[in-house]
């Protein structure tokens, strides 16, 4: 069936769309106005699109595409937001001006202001202030959280930020861990974003650490002192320890050990794992801990030795390999795999195992039906558990099959004997003209 030739009306004009291809103001080939026409777009569009839909559009006396715009710093909303309304019929002016969200009631705050560095301005005006370097968007965000002054001049990607002193260059993690900074990490990153000079916000003393102490006839800061090789803590911990009211030299020298729950026996103190390699303890780790918790006294768990294996009334034994050890009954030796597959057997190997572990005679293990979950069924003048007659020569089927069979009323004998239906082969057929297109 033959479609009839399109006309598209555009610039005034009204042409086929074969004629339309050789017009120099179409960007694209036929099929490709005739798919955007066909998804809603105007014939100008459609034919003045380049490939890729990268169109140019014109506000504030600039050409750019929708993605350069939405990164545009004077755009206030992301390139969906931006869509969405161009989509809307707004003007792109209007839609790159208009904030994202414009609160309105009793707890409106249109035209806010926010005052820094002396003077209160909107965030639009604060956005277009030479100190500010991010977008409004940004702005608005950090407002709600940071410090004024800390949000206009904190730079984007605050923390691969290089700051200059001295006549280096580094980050600000860098900085932290130089000799010449007399502060901690945290308090350098809030100066530097509250707009304090690099080399000032080095050497200034904390309050924390203004006050000097002295220790081994020495005079020092708090923060020169945990840096000093002698010093075997952190700086937080010293100030910890001093505010608990250490002496220096102690804070200094004690090494912080993280220490667990202490028990007390024979008249000292330990830790659980020191008990357990002292030599008066007779048992594992494990065992003491166990011990220990259901309410045992320390020294009775110290010193009651563990239950042997096999003791203590146990009433299962070991037993050999299924496939490696044979065992004798009926005058006959087999292995434990032989036995539970030979037709006198009235149990599944795993029961017949678990019987040997207990203690069984192993003819009892052999010939005993099970009494639970495993009743005999009489067939042929012989009663077997259903698992025997399974194994039994004169069986055609599965265990699942026989169960089914005798399920629905039929006989033992009768589901025993009759052979399985045959299920025929999967007949696959070839897909026509496969074979002419692969030609």
């Amino acid at each position: 069936m033959s479609r009839t030739p399109k006309k598209v009306r555009a610039f005034g004009e009204e042409k086929l769309l074969s004629e339309w291809k050789a017009d120099p103001r179409c960007r694209v080939g036929a099929e490709e106005v005739d798919s955007r026409i066909r998804r809603g777009w105007t014939p100008e569009r459609a034919l003045g699109t380049p490939p890729g839909g990268k169109t140019l559009r014109s506000a504030l006396g600039e050409n750019k595409t929708l993605t350069a715009w939405a990164r545009d710093p004077r755009c206030e909303v992301t390139r969906a937001t931006l869509r969405a309304r161009l989509a809307r019929g707004e003007s792109l002016e209007e839609a790159l001006r208009r904030p994202a969200y414009e609160p309105s009631g009793p707890h409106a705050r249109k035209g806010e202001r926010w005052t820094a560095f002396g003077i209160s301005l909107t965030v639009r005006e604060w956005s277009e202030d030479p100190r500010c370097t991010v977008s409004p968007c940004t702005l608005r965000a950090r407002f709600k959280t940071m410090h004024p002054e800390a949000a206009i001049s904190r730079p984007a990607g605050f923390r691969e930020y290089a700051c200059t002193a001295y006549g280096e260059t580094k980050s600000i993690g860098a900085w932290s861990r130089d000799p010449r900074c007399q502060v901690c990490y945290a308090t350098l990153y809030e100066r530097v974003s509250s707009g304090w000079d690099m080399e000032r916000a080095l050497s200034t003393i904390s309050c924390l650490s203004k006050r000097e102490r002295t220790a081994y006839g020495e005079t020092k800061s708090v923060r020169a002192w945990s840096k000093d090789p002698r010093c075997l803590i952190s700086y937080e911990q010293l100030i910890l320890r001093l505010d608990s009211g250490w002496d220096l030299e102690r804070a200094l020298s004690t090494i912080w050990k993280r220490r667990g729950r202490e028990y007390t026996a024979f008249g000292e103190t330990k830790s659980l794992g020191a008990w357990s390699r002292d030599p008066r303890c007779l048992v594992s780790y494990e065992t003491l801990y166990r011990r220990l918790r259901v309410g045992w006294d320390v020294e009775r768990a110290l010193s009651v030795p563990p239950i042997p294996k096999g003791a203590g009334g146990r009433k299962w034994r070991a037993v050999p390999d299924g496939r490696a050890h044979a065992l004798e009954a009926f005058g006959e030796k087999k292995t434990l795999r032989e036995w539970a597959a030979d037709p006198r057997c009235q149990v599944p190997y795993a029961r017949l195992r678990t019987r040997v572990r207990k203690d069984w005679a192993l003819e009892d293990a052999i010939s005993v039906a099970s009494a639970v979950d495993s009743p005999n069924f009489e067939a042929f003048g012989e009663s077997k558990s259903l698992c025997a007659w399974e194994r039994d020569p004169r069986c055609l089927v599965s265990r699942q099959v026989l169960r089914q069979r005798m399920d629905k009323g039929e006989s033992l004998e009768s589901a025993m004997t009759r052979p399985p239906r045959k299920v025929p082969p999967r007949r696959v057929w070839p897909l026509a003209g496969l074979g002419n297109e692969r030609g």
